[in-house]
Parts: structure tokens; C-alpha cells; sequence
């Protein structure tokens, strides 16, 4: 994977670096999902998360 391609680890990272912890990333999620569903799926796939990786993403997000 080239070193210049946004991945998920490096969105983590930014997250994480403005302080960031994991439920308020599930909310984040929580509410792009619940706004946005088909963007937040074409985010994640950008980010070159596998599918079935997106769909448990998708589905947490909704249950949060």
C-alpha cells in the first residue's frame, strides 16, 4: 500500500491526536450513519476497509 494513500490506521491516528476516544469515534460513526448512510459506506470503503469490515462498521453504528 503506498505510504500517501489514506487508510483506515491514519484516520484512526487523527482521531486519536485531537483527542478522540472510542465511544466518541461510535458516535461519530453513529451520527454519519444516521445522517449520511450512503456516504459514510463510500467513506468507509475509501478508507479501504474490506466489506464485510463495513457492514459490522454500518450495523454498530446504527445500534449505538
Amino acid at each position: 500500500m503506498n505510504q500517501h494513500t489514506m487508510n483506515k490506521d491514519k484516520w484512526r491516528q487523527l482521531f486519536i491526536s485531537i483527542g478522540l476516544d472510542e465511544p466518541t469515534m461510535d458516535k461519530w460513526h453513529h451520527e454519519f450513519e444516521s445522517q449520511y448512510p450512503q456516504e459514510h459506506k463510500v467513506f468507509l470503503e475509501w478508507l479501504q476497509i474490506p466489506a464485510k469490515e463495513i457492514q459490522g462498521i454500518r450495523q454498530r453504528s446504527q445500534a449505538v
